[in-house]
This record gives C-alpha cells, sequence and structure tokens, in this order.
C-alpha cells in the first residue's frame, strides 16, 4: 500500500480485526481523520483531528523485511497506516513528505516500542515546545497574547440581552442552522448534514452577533449617559467593522452551503428562508 500524501483526501480500506469483516474504511485529509467501521451491526464514525494524532512514525512491519510509515496515536487502535514499503529509502521519503504535508513531528520507536520524537533523546521528559520553532506558523504570535474565546453558552447574559439577541436581525442571513433544522425538507443525506455541522462547530457567526447585540446595547447607554459625539461615533465605527465581517463571515458560510448541497437543495432552502422571513 503507498498513499500520496499530494493527492488528499484519501480515502482507504485497512484491516481491523474488532470490525465486522475485519475491514474499516478510512479517509485522510489535512485537517482531520474520519474512521468509519461496523461492530456488531453498529456502525460506528469517528472524526479526529489531524493535531490528536502524535505524529508520523516509522516502524518495521510484521512482515519480512517491510517499513511501515503510519499516523501515530496514544490509542493504538487508531494509528492508521498511510505506506508499506519494501526499501528503507522508498519509506524515509514518505516518511518525510507525510510528516511535512500534515505538519507532524517525525516519529520513530524507543526501546520500549513506543514513539518519540526522531533525533529526541531517549531518556528523559521531551524539552518544552517554544515558540520560535519549526510549527510557530501554526498559530500567529500575536494570538497567542490573547485570551481564548469563551463558548456563547458559558456568557453571561445581562438584563434586557436575552430579549435583544431574540429581536436582533442579522444584516445577512443564516442558511446553515435552517438547513440542519430542515434536514428531512431538504432530502440532506447523512454525510451532508455532518459536513455542516462540523461548519457550525468551528464558524464565529454565532459569536459575532452576539457581539453586535452588546455593542448596540453600548451605543444606546452611552446616548442616554450624554457621551460625547466623538465617543458615540467611535462606537459606532466599531460596530460597522463588525457588521462587516460578520457579513464576510456568512458569505462563506453561503459558498460553503453550495458546495455541500446538490442546485435543488440550495434552491429549496433559499425558499425556505424566505418564506419565514
Amino acid at each position: 500500500m503507498r498513499l500520496d500524501p499530494h493527492s488528499l483526501p484519501v480515502r482507504f480500506d485497512a484491516q481491523d480485526m474488532r470490525a465486522d469483516g475485519g475491514i474499516r474504511h478510512i479517509e485522510v485529509s489535512r485537517e482531520r481523520v474520519v474512521v468509519r467501521r461496523a461492530v456488531r451491526g453498529i456502525a460506528m464514525v469517528l472524526r479526529l483531528d489531524v493535531r490528536d494524532y502524535l505524529g508520523v512514525g516509522l516502524r518495521c512491519s510484521a512482515d519480512a523485511g517491510a517499513v511501515v510509515v503510519a499516523l501515530e496515536h496514544r490509542d493504538p487502535s487508531l494509528c492508521v497506516p498511510l505506506t508499506v514499503c519494501d526499501r528503507s529509502e522508498d519509506a524515509a521519503s514518505a516518511w518525510q513528505t507525510w510528516a511535512t504535508t500534515l505538519s507532524l513531528p517525525r516519529l520513530v520507536p524507543d526501546a520500549a516500542n513506543s514513539p518519540r520524537p526522531a533525533g529526541a533523546p531517549k531518556k528523559g521528559p521531551a524539552p518544552r515546545r517554544r515558540r520560535r520553532n519549526a510549527i510557530k506558523w501554526r498559530r500567529p504570535r500575536q494570538l497567542m497574547r490573547r485570551k481564548t474565546g469563551a463558548s456563547l453558552v458559558m456568557m453571561t447574559v445581562h438584563a434586557g440581552e436575552r430579549d435583544a439577541l431574540k429581536t436582533y436581525v442579522s444584516p445577512a442571513p443564516s442558511l446553515i442552522a435552517l438547513a440542519i433544522d430542515h434536514t428531512k425538507d431538504l432530502g440532506l443525506t447523512d454525510a451532508q448534514k455532518a459536513k455542516l455541522e462540523d461548519w457550525v462547530k468551528a464558524s464565529d457567526c454565532e459569536r459575532r452577533e452576539h457581539e453586535l447585540v452588546t455593542d448596540r446595547q453600548a451605543i444606546n447607554k452611552a446616548i442616554l449617559d450624554g457621551q460625547s459625539n466623538a465617543e458615540v461615533q467611535k462606537l459606532m465605527q466599531d460596530l460597522q467593522v463588525k457588521e462587516s465581517k460578520l457579513v464576510s463571515s456568512k458569505l462563506a458560510c453561503r459558498d460553503y452551503i453550495r458546495k455541500v448541497l446538490s442546485e435543488e437543495q440550495f434552491k429549496r432552502l433559499v425558499d425556505l428562508y424566505r418564506a419565514k422571513n
């Protein structure tokens, strides 16, 4: 088996002794790994972020002379084989390419056959990662100084803010939530629904709308408190910038929905939105 890291996503079957038929279906992309299998007639789907894996490992196979390049996970049952080579030179090249493509460290087995970073000392804990390292581009340094955003579920809602959220009119339509609520009406498949739900989890539209409601209330309060025109104008400018960013997010959401849905499904979704508004 030899998968091409330059043709992601790739889909293939791998042996799984605990699955029905001894086979599981795997999909590998740059962002996530999806494992599908059935155990005693029960279908299971595992969606894992690529960053959940320890790295790309290089180890010898049970077959004589074969070398395996695999995604290594703390749970051995979630390890994913990527390439099986007879020549060590080919395996080393695939090992390097996969690690670069997925932005993961290269791993080698230690004396206890546990994966460890290539070139790391065999004993003692791994050194703490520094900001200025080879993978610093994953998160810009200026963002590392900021506090992590909080979920809307955990946000404090002040008096009157809950009613304001109910009556708030977004400057752009919220199509993705409507699509999920009308799965049967649109005839969405399980795969389409899963893609839309994954987008919702990663989207920041709801947080931006919450901020806009809070900013509108701040403007009302500033006017009633007698703040200067310049101060109120500054609040208005900030509000306009945030609304522009929200519209950009909603546009990206619309484009993603059009990729996931068929033309007929998208047309029905638009009709549903217009009928409700």
